[in-house]
């Protein structure tokens, strides 16, 4: 596992270890499209093409309010939602 402590520059030794394994999951809380996640993604698929990048984020759409956790639930960002992303994926 990695946390990732700037968008730019990637560390490379991380994206090279990320290939290296037979899923990649990015997960952030905040707007998916154009996020941190999605740079993993094109950097893995660089180096790796085949290796399957799930990019776990907010959506870029209207939220509507509620309390952050039941938000982040909603959307498959709490620890449930993230282990079920994983398993299906490994399962695929």
């Amino acid at each position: 596992m990695w946390d990732v402590r700037s968008c730019q520059p990637l560390d490379p030794a991380m994206i090279a270890s990320a290939a290296g394994h037979r899923l990649v999951v990015t997960c952030e809380d905040g707007i998916r499209e154009g996020g941190i996640g999605m740079s993993i993604a094109d950097q893995v698929h660089a180096l790796a093409p085949t290796v399957p990048v799930q990019v776990l984020g907010i959506p870029a759409r209207f939220i509507p309010q509620g309390s952050a956790d039941k938000i982040l639930a909603s959307m498959g960002l709490d620890a449930s939602g993230i282990a079920t992303t994983v398993v299906d994926s490994l399962g695929a």
